[in-house]
């Protein structure tokens, strides 16, 4: 029974686009009885943290330091 109800539950928040299973704000916000405006906050947050740690990745990646001492030579 709880296999039922996790099935309906999912086919009620996603959706198919394009052969792809999708879902929106609007529909989370309702599923879950939130405001939608909290909804995008969070969703804005979550971006914000992932450009950060992209960011902070890049920042420390090998291949950026060798290309960083690289330009710095370069300039001497």
């Amino acid at each position: 029974m709880d296999h039922l109800t996790e099935v309906l539950v999912h086919s009620e928040l996603v959706f198919e686009v394009n052969g792809e299973v999708v879902t929106d704000s609007l529909v989370i916000a309702k599923t879950f009885g939130k405001d939608h405006y909290y909804v995008l906050e969070d969703i804005v947050k979550i971006l914000y943290m992932r450009v950060k740690n992209l960011r902070k990745e890049i920042l420390t990646s090998p291949l950026i330091s060798i290309h960083r001492v690289s330009a710095c030579l370069n300039t001497i």
